[in-house]
């Protein structure tokens, strides 16, 4: 795995078979459209004054069959836009859930709402990708068309139309900034009424606990009303435009009906001439409206595609290739391993060196928090480390796929997550870990007792949540045998223990004892018990890893154990079955 950016381009999601396909139905429909202003104009100037009626069942005929042929087009072209929106969609969707997954963890956001809300934008680029916008566009082609027929058909009278066009852009570019800017700020407000909404959601049983319901209804009701207020203006930006452009339609259709009245009268045109002049000016005005809807759109289509090439941007782990299987011998390798931290929050890892192979354990301790947890989120494979070498096995990590150095490397933090399903879909990886495999690392952290007091045993369901019927302490456990059972031979541990009960604490130590003399081990954690388990004792301060002197390290070793008693079977760790193959 290596950190790389990702270039994309919308195109690539697109349904291109169907794209020409459009663009021919549209263009058909289009000229199609000129048949009945066509056969008007003959109906009242040849067919009427000679009353042809042989000839008018002819040209109704061939009038209908257009009319069939247009519907049965447009039924067609409905039908590929949506069929190429739906696979737009769901090509983007997915390509953006995978690289969020993929995406480096240093380079995340701490709240991963305005992802959510940027994955919901990818509707938002929808109509701009799958044929509704070209076919707009290339229906706007009619209208230089139709003033055309309109110039033959009534000389100057294509001045009318024209003149409302040109209102019409100028109409349209004076609203487009507006409606840009009351999108903007809808957006802003959207924003955070959501993210209000989803951390008071993850925090309700606090909120219930302090009695803090009816301040987050305030509160909520505050932001939903701004969100609203806003949604306001942005719909009377957007109706003032159509309005706009309707009633410069309808003046433009009155002056036609005006002047063209004028010139009957004055024997200039004919009653047939008239007519047409009016159908094909309201036909003008058809793709004209649905280019100004369009325009309306379109700054929101800009909205949202920043959202989701926010997404894109994120930088990414490469991911390593299967050919990388080396023995797992349990060996690791630190070679001038830096890390500076994105956020600008300095240097974390100034060249750190560190060497373990199995039967080794040391404790790491340190003044910043951060700064451990980077050094093993690095040997994890989690983060990329700025500069330097992680190597498991003799290979680097960035090498190795996620699902194949999870076979090497054991990662056990204090927030393990639960996934929703069932507790035997979350200590199987979902089938990635043998069954029989999984509960043999139950057992020994003492989890198979408690599934069997469940009601539904491996088979309760946990949601990820709060609302799980089962304890925080016995969920952890579940992480816990999740990322052990695969029997890795290096195990990074990460507070582990703070999120167990006392039960669990008992279990977590004594197995952790069990394996210190089969794996390689780091110990990160303020209980004094598990610092005890290993014999060296590391020091992890300005970036600089160092080792405890062997004599500072055995008067720390003796004062833990003459102020803190071992836990339960503690004695017995020697001599207890190794659980790594």
């Amino acid at each position: 795995m290596s950190i790389q950016s990702s270039d994309i381009r919308f195109s690539d999601y697109r349904q291109r078979f169907s794209i020409v396909t459009v663009v021919t139905c549209t263009l058909a429909i289009s000229f199609l459209s000129l048949a009945l202003p066509i056969t008007t104009l003959q109906i009242y100037d040849r067919i009427l004054p000679n009353q042809s009626t042989g000839t008018l069942a002819i040209l109704m005929l061939s009038v209908s069959v257009i009319i069939l042929l247009e519907v049965v087009l447009r039924l067609c072209r409905a039908y590929l836009i949506g069929l190429a929106g739906a696979v737009f969609v769901h090509k983007l969707s997915s390509a953006a859930i995978q690289h969020l997954l993929a995406a480096d963890i240093s380079h995340q956001t701490a709240k991963l709402t305005k992802e959510h809300q940027a994955l919901g934008s990818v509707r938002q680029l929808r109509d701009f990708h799958n044929g509704h916008s070209l076919s707009t566009c290339v229906d706007l082609i009619s209208v230089p068309v139709f003033l055309g027929v309109i110039a033959l058909v009534a000389d100057e009278m294509f001045l009318i139309p024209l003149f409302g066009l040109v209102l019409f852009c100028i109409v349209a570019w004076r609203d487009g900034a507006g409606i840009r800017s009351a999108l903007d700020e809808r957006e802003r407000k959207d924003s955070e009424r959501f993210n209000f909404l989803v951390r008071s959601l993850n925090a309700v049983h606090t909120a219930k606990a302090f009695s803090q319901e009816m301040s987050l209804l305030r509160r909520y009701e505050t932001l939903q009303r701004d969100s609203s207020r806003a949604n306001l203006i942005v719909s009377k930006a957007t109706v003032g435009s159509i309005n706009s452009v309707s009633l410069i339609g309808q003046a433009m259709t009155a002056i036609v009906v005006a002047w063209g009245a004028l010139a009957v009268i004055e024997g200039q045109m004919s009653t047939g001439a008239l007519i047409a002049v009016m159908l094909m000016s309201g036909r003008i005005m058809q793709p004209v409206q649905k280019a100004l809807v369009l325009w309306t759109k379109y700054q929101d289509y800009c909205i949202g595609r920043e959202r989701v090439l926010a997404i894109f941007r994120m930088p990414t782990v490469r991911q390593g290739n299967d050919d990388v299987l080396p023995t797992n011998h349990g060996s690791l390798a630190l070679q001038d391993v830096s890390y500076a931290s994105p956020n600008g929050e300095g240097v974390l890892l100034d060249s750190v060196n560190l060497r373990l192979r199995v039967g080794d354990a040391i404790s790491l301790s340190g003044p910043s928090e951060q700064a451990k947890s980077q050094l093993l989120k690095v040997i994890a494979g989690l983060v990329q480390p700025t500069s330097g070498k992680a190597m498991i096995n003799g290979q680097s990590v960035l090498d190795y796929r996620p699902s194949t150095l999870n076979n090497h490397v054991a990662y056990l933090g204090s927030d393990g997550a639960i996934f929703r399903g069932t507790i035997r879909d979350n200590i199987t990886g979902f089938g990635g870990v043998p069954l029989g495999q999984a509960l043999q690392i139950a057992g020994y952290l003492g989890l198979d007792q408690a599934i069997s007091r469940l009601p539904a045993g491996l088979d309760t369901r946990l949601e990820g949540s709060q609302a799980d019927s089962i304890a925080p302490g016995l969920k952890h456990r579940i992480t816990l045998v999740r990322a052990l059972a695969r029997k890795p031979r290096i195990i990074l541990v990460e507070n582990a223990d703070k999120s167990l009960d006392m039960e669990g604490y008992r279990q977590l130590y004594t197995l952790l004892g069990r394996l210190r003399r089969k794996t390689a081990m780091i110990i990160v954690s303020e209980d004094l018990n598990l610092k005890m388990l290993a014999p060296r004792q590391m020091v992890l301060e300005n970036g600089v890893l160092r080792q405890v002197s062997s004599q500072s390290h055995v008067q720390y070793t003796q004062e833990v154990r003459s102020a803190v008693p071992a836990p339960a079977d503690s004695t017995r760790l020697d001599g207890e079955q190794v659980l790594v193959t």
